[in-house]
């Protein structure tokens, strides 16, 4: 974060004050030196965004596909060898089993998420990042935040593949709007629940239909939507 001398204006008033304001670091990423992407992020949890942002791009399957990841912050590059041959976005990922084992209780999500949106002390102080969140039934497992939804979800599930966490075991609370490229990286992920504060696209319903994947949404307070697969919601 970093620090500024602002003016604030309040009705009639006008005060100079300090605020603090999120601090953005721009990052190219370079897979078997080709450049595929130019990031807006933190300057935290590297190793996790890069790492989430190649799974979930279908560029890996799993940590055995990285062959090498070098980050280096003074020239804002992260550079990563795979194995080949570059592996393309799936726009149609694999169905997850309406069959599945996972449930979770209406209870268990407005706990847990209170704990989610007091965790982010960054964003109490400039109201400037999203958070995300991997969670068991009875705990937040993984948080990550960046300036952008799609990262903090890639830093969490970058995350959960450097720890060697199964994803799928749990769900991920979210703090933006879920659109389709959203609902994608959580079938990447094979995660069946994805729960936000904020809003679903119509595209991003569809496919959590499609996919059998269970979508929440306006998730506050004790209230939420659930948009498809209703029944691992006890």
């Amino acid at each position: 974060m970093t620090r500024f001398k602002i003016i604030e204006i309040a009705g009639r008033r006008r005060r100079q004050r300090s605020d603090l304001v999120t601090t953005e670091f721009p990052l190219t990423v370079e897979v078997n030196s080709r450049q595929v992407a130019n990031l807006a992020c933190t300057p935290r949890d590297l190793k996790d965004l890069v790492v989430g942002l190649l799974y979930t791009s279908g560029f890996i399957n799993g940590l055995e596909d990285l062959l090498s990841l070098r980050i280096a912050r003074n020239r804002r590059k992260a550079s990563a060898e795979i194995r080949p041959p570059l592996a393309p976005l799936e726009s149609s990922p694999k169905k997850i089993r309406r069959g599945s084992g996972f449930r979770v209780e209406p209870q268990t999500i407005f706990r847990l998420i209170k704990r989610f949106q007091k965790t982010s002390a960054e964003f109490l102080k400039t109201g400037g990042i999203h958070s995300a969140a991997l969670c068991s039934r009875d705990k937040i497992l993984i948080f990550r935040e960046d300036l952008g939804r799609h990262n903090a979800l890639d830093k969490v599930i970058g995350a959960a593949l450097v720890e060697k966490r199964e994803a799928a075991d749990g769900f991920i609370l979210v703090s933006g709007r879920v659109p389709a490229d959203v609902l994608l990286k959580i079938a990447r992920a094979r995660v069946s629940l994805l729960a936000s504060l904020s809003a679903p696209t119509d595209r991003a319903v569809q496919m959590a239909r499609r996919e059998g994947i269970t979508l929440i949404g306006f998730a506050r307070e004790n209230r939420f939507n659930i948009y498809s697969a209703v029944d691992r919601v006890k």
